[in-house]
């Protein structure tokens, strides 16, 4: 224990800023539970309707039951169980909480793993994911979102290591079945990780068509390539194949969406069109810049949806006003409304800022992604490369989904639902911005994206801080109830 400590003292001496940024990151999280009603949250009734059926029958409902009963059940099997077990409707959010802490620690590991020599992007990722909104209302809401980005991540750090192919066949096997494991348990919260899955599987396919025309033909010598992911393959098929392989049998679809059940009527018109028929080519290829000036719905969507409109104002505001922002008791000025809900001036106008700052992280992250791409590609570093793939067939999947559902009064288009494929996102980031502050001439630029993210800490800040001593007070008087 004594030699155990002192490494843990020395890591911590080592990585001061690192360690400041994820506990700052973990209490912002954990404020959520004293500071957001998770009444507000997405899609809240449904969710509660469907943990209530597991209460009461122990079994997983039909898929159309309600619009979140499609979903696959670990998530809501675990809160019944806490339900049974006393917990409140509030203290639900101690789930997703769990998960984003944890989150939050898996990515600062894979952030020590793959950028092992460059602190300053470490640092700048890190505290970029430490107050990301979309990142914050995922984890404080009570949904399965939290659980499927926490499994996501873990699979998104171990997927590089399968793919590098090194150590023993023991280890790699190890690192397949844990792979596995997390995959598997991410499409028992979530069927959204088909994406990682997706990313994985053209990686693999571009691995072996590089060994094939380098010469290595031997079917064994290229089944060693992948033995560690069919490993991965059967694990995962044994923690979540049955629940798909049942959606087929009992419903023709192995994973239905809420379109396909009660909700299809909102789309049925649109469902009679070819799939490139269902969006106007504005609604990808255009913007709606005043989502700077007003990032809450319907901004963006009434008259003219625009898809980039939408992704911004959901990823970097509250979007959908769910209370993110609490006005004190004695707020000065009248509150503004959106959507039903008061939000105090100084939230508004933070959330304005932060959704300008956003613009700023979007663009310097494509940039770097584009960059990026090129130098993995020409080095034929595999593992970098499903990296880089995540989040394209992430985004590719949200535009894909908008696109063949467009029905936006029921917001398809949420970037709080995209933080399960984010992670290499806030690495990239943390690059762009290390890459220019070491060049001279572009540190002007290094400083852009810094003062981009003090916009986002602010409105993170001011809409989480402010309220913590009431949000305790209220616990605390109520815990007993």
């Amino acid at each position: 224990m004594t030699e155990l400590g002192a490494r843990l003292r020395a890591f911590a001496t080592s990585h001061k800023p690192d360690l400041g940024l994820f506990l700052l990151g973990v209490l912002l999280r954990v404020s959520m539970r004293f500071t957001y009603d998770v009444g507000h949250g997405y899609d809240w009734s449904a969710h509660l309707q469907t943990i209530e059926w597991w209460v009461d029958h122990d079994s997983i409902p039909r898929f159309d039951y309600n619009n979140t009963t499609y979903h696959p059940p670990l998530f809501y099997w675990l809160a019944s169980r806490l339900l049974r077990a006393g917990v409140s409707h509030q203290g639900l959010s101690v789930i997703s909480i769990v998960a984003g802490c944890l989150r939050l620690g898996v990515v600062w590991l894979g952030l020590e793993l793959y950028l092992p020599s460059n602190r300053f992007a470490r640092v700048v990722a890190l505290g970029l994911l430490a107050i990301f909104p979309a990142d914050l209302l995922v984890d404080g809401m009570v949904t399965n979102e939290g659980m499927s980005t926490l499994f996501s991540a873990v699979a998104i750090v171990l997927a590089p290591l399968v793919l590098a192919g090194e150590g023993s066949p023991r280890r790699r096997h190890a690192l397949g079945a844990a792979l596995g494991a997390a995959v598997g348990l991410a499409l028992m919260c979530k069927f959204s990780v088909a994406a990682v899955i997706s990313a994985l599987g053209v990686t693999v396919a571009i691995g072996l068509a590089r060994a094939f025309v380098a010469g290595e033909r031997a079917p064994r010598v290229l089944f060693a390539r992948v033995a560690p992911l069919v490993t991965s393959a059967c694990v995962a098929v044994a923690i979540a194949g049955w629940f798909f392989v049942r959606s087929e049998r009992l419903y023709g679809m192995a994973a239905p969406t809420g379109y396909d059940g009660g909700s299809r009527v909102v789309v049925a018109d649109a469902l009679a069109k070819p799939f490139l028929d269902r969006r106007p080519i504005g609604y990808l290829a255009s913007f709606d810049p005043a989502i700077f000036a007003n990032p809450y719905y319907p901004t963006g969507n009434v008259p003219f949806a625009r898809f980039w409109s939408q992704l911004l104002g959901t990823t970097f505001s509250d979007y959908f006003s769910t209370a993110f922002a609490l006005p004190p008791p004695k707020a000065e000025g009248p509150p503004i409304v959106r959507l039903g809900r008061a939000i105090p001036p100084v939230s508004f106008v933070a959330s304005c800022a932060s959704t300008i700052a956003g613009a700023f992280v979007f663009l310097a992250v494509v940039v770097a992604w584009l960059f990026a791409v090129r130098t993995v590609w020409r080095r034929r570093e595999t593992p970098a490369l499903f990296l880089l793939l995540v989040p394209a067939f992430l985004l590719l999947g949200q535009l894909t989904f908008a696109i063949k559902y467009p029905n936006d009064t029921f917001s398809p288009v949420k970037g709080v639902y995209m933080q399960f494929g984010t992670p290499p996102l806030f690495g990239l980031f943390g690059l762009a911005v290390a890459e220019a502050w070491r060049r001279p001439r572009l540190r002007a630029l290094a400083w852009i994206c810094l003062a981009a993210g003090v916009a986002i800490a602010f409105y993170a800040l001011q809409t989480r801080i402010p309220p913590i001593p009431d949000g305790l007070a209220y616990w605390w008087a109520t815990r007993a109830k």
